[in-house]
């Protein structure tokens, strides 16, 4: 198996995180409302986005 590359990732992530986008903003209120985040969902899926990547890159 090849080493993951960030370009690679990149592409593969619509796939890995495969929620809609109704989904993911409705997971994304549920955590402003529990107080768990203050971001913006484009910030908490930009988190969530490079937290996978950096994590794939580790293995």
């Amino acid at each position: 198996m090849t080493r993951n590359t960030r370009e690679s990732l990149e592409k593969m992530w619509p796939k890995a995180y495969a929620i809609n986008e109704r989904e993911g903003r409705e997971i994304h209120a549920d955590l402003v409302e529990k107080g768990k985040t203050t971001k913006t969902y484009d910030e908490w899926l930009a988190e969530m986005k490079e937290g996978w990547i950096q994590e794939m890159l580790k293995k």
